[in-house]
């Protein structure tokens, strides 16, 4: 009897821990189930072929004052497209010093965020800028490079000399602006972890 009483008790912790086991099991597939996603971790120093959505100016855009733009290009890691041409981007004017003469102007941008999916992600990339020059034409400053604006030139300079970088001056000279539809070509400072 006390035999039987032992063997029962042993299969019934026996029971139990298999039922446990399952349900763990279970749980860890229903988890895994209930991702069904991968990170794509994009390394730092990947290229980012970007188009600034619309011009930013000493004129109006103040320092901290937001800005859009959009991938020109699609973003793949290993072939494998992580953020496709046209994912939104949105950034800050890291600098914007106007209303001087010619060649006092500075103005300087840097993205900060991109949206893949529904997902708004933090990103560092190089910074963007020109500025001005006793010339009266404007050059480039930050690391980033300014390629030139699109075609159809959206809001284009205005007034004043467009150089092949997008950039120009406006208001007689005393502020310069980064055209609507420039090109550039950022790097990304830091790794962007991608959940898909």
């Amino acid at each position: 009897m006390f035999r039987f009483h032992q063997l029962k008790k042993i299969w019934v912790v026996g029971f139990l821990t298999v039922l446990v086991s399952a349900v763990v099991w279970a749980d860890t597939l229903v988890l895994k189930n209930g991702q069904a996603q991968a990170t794509i971790t994009v390394p730092a120093g990947t290229k980012l072929m970007v188009k600034l959505g619309q011009a930013v100016n000493t004129q109006k855009d103040k320092t901290g004052a937001s800005f859009s733009g959009f991938l020109d290009l699609d973003l793949t890691v290993d072939g494998i497209v992580v953020a496709p041409k046209g994912s939104k981007l949105y950034g800050k004017v890291v600098k914007s010093d106007g209303g001087h003469r010619i060649g006092k102007q500075t103005i300087v941008i840097q993205y900060t965020d991109l949206v893949v999916g529904n997902q708004q992600l933090p990103i560092v990339t190089d910074p963007l800028g020109a500025e001005g020059n006793k010339g009266g034409l404007v050059k480039k400053v930050a690391a980033g490079a300014l390629i030139g604006a699109a075609v159809d030139g959206g809001q284009g300079a205005g007034t004043g000399a467009l150089i092949g970088t997008g950039v120009g001056v406006l208001a007689g000279g005393k502020h310069i602006q980064i055209a609507a539809g420039t090109l550039a070509e950022v790097y990304l400072k830091q790794p962007l972890t991608v959940t898909r």
